[in-house]
């Protein structure tokens, strides 16, 4: 999801309320790679802690988040995700805590993950692939996301390409649900460190008067 933030209090209004409008961001795990929704089969390292925030805004719009991860095994991290929207005025709040996990069932190739809410009932499930081919590493994301229970569920995809030059990483993704394509984002990031990186994106819906999101944020990851 793009990670917890602006854009994903727009989805979780839309999985609540089931009005198909505004962007359909972050039906995926909050913070995947940033700035990409479209997540990556990698887990943190184990150990490891790693850190990223966000600030989502456009005219009108505006909202801020983060996410803390640490690596419980060679394989697995655990996360919780905080979010709050501060425009427009009559959505601002607290957006829920988020609780995130993830498996790799492949080291750097598949991933299972989840992500659910403390006190809202909604999730998603959903499997991580990345392959490189080439100069370009594909990822791609396939799940479930429901409220309450399965009768209130839908399929959820991400489909993202990326590319490294040196300490710059640039990717264009889209995505959606079983119904329709929904989103795209477009951006990169740049890794002034190992441990530390800035990223910038901007996305929209497909519809006919397209709306525009643009998002951006920094990495960091704890030294052990």
């Amino acid at each position: 999801m793009f990670p917890y933030s602006l854009l994903q209090h727009f989805h979780r209004q839309f999985r609540i309320s089931f009005i198909s409008s505004f962007l359909l961001f972050s039906v995926f795990s909050s913070f995947a790679f940033r700035p990409f929704i479209t997540d990556d089969a990698g887990t943190v390292e184990q150990s490891g802690f790693e850190l990223e925030t966000a600030a989502d805004y456009w005219h009108d719009a505006a909202g801020f988040g983060l996410c803390f991860k640490h690596g419980i095994t060679d394989r697995m991290d655990l996360g919780v995700a905080f979010g709050r929207c501060l425009l427009p005025e009559d959505e601002s709040g607290y957006d829920p805590a988020e609780l995130l996990l993830k498996f790799s069932l492949f080291p750097d190739k598949l991933s299972a993950s989840f992500s659910g809410s403390f006190s809202d009932p909604c999730y998603t499930a959903q499997l991580v692939f990345s392959q490189p081919i080439a100069l370009v590493t594909i990822h791609t994301n396939a799940g479930y996301s429901a409220v309450g229970s399965e009768d209130n569920g839908f399929g959820v995809f991400g489909l993202a390409g990326t590319v490294d030059i040196g300490k710059v990483c640039l990717g264009l993704e889209f995505g959606g649900t079983q119904e329709s394509l929904d989103w795209w984002q477009t951006g990169g990031r740049y890794a002034f460190t190992d441990f530390f990186a800035l990223d910038a994106a901007i996305g929209g819906d497909f519809e006919k008067e397209m709306s525009l999101m643009a998002t951006t944020g920094l990495f960091y990851a704890f030294p052990h």
